[in-house]
């Protein structure tokens, strides 16, 4: 419940092309599930760290924007062929968590 009126009307485009990029992502599985398997554990790594500063900071807008760079860099890891909103990699996540980190201390 509330699932879409949460992420708001603008963000409806982004949840198709997470669809597409998942449905293309469990189409190349097969061919080379390791690499997937490396990739996500790349992604895990990140969101166990963007979880850990959002229980400590809250839902903050800098929490909320890392949230969709990591659904953009999934995009970029997973179907690459779907395109990812902006320039968006694993290094400038874990700068985006860095900086919001460090703004804690």
């Amino acid at each position: 419940p509330g699932f879409l009126t949460g992420i708001g009307a603008h963000n409806l485009p982004n949840v198709v092309r997470y669809v597409d990029a998942m449905n293309r992502r469990l189409e190349r599985l097969p061919e080379a599930p390791n690499k997937d398997a490396a990739a996500m554990a790349k992604v895990h790594a990140l969101e166990h760290e963007h979880n850990r500063l959002g229980d400590l900071v809250g839902w903050t807008p800098e929490v909320e924007d890392i949230a969709w760079q990591l659904q953009e860099l999934r995009v970029s890891l997973f179907a690459q062929a779907v395109g990812a909103k902006g320039q968006v990699s694993e290094k400038r996540v874990r700068t985006a968590l860095a900086q919001l980190d460090s703004g804690l201390h």
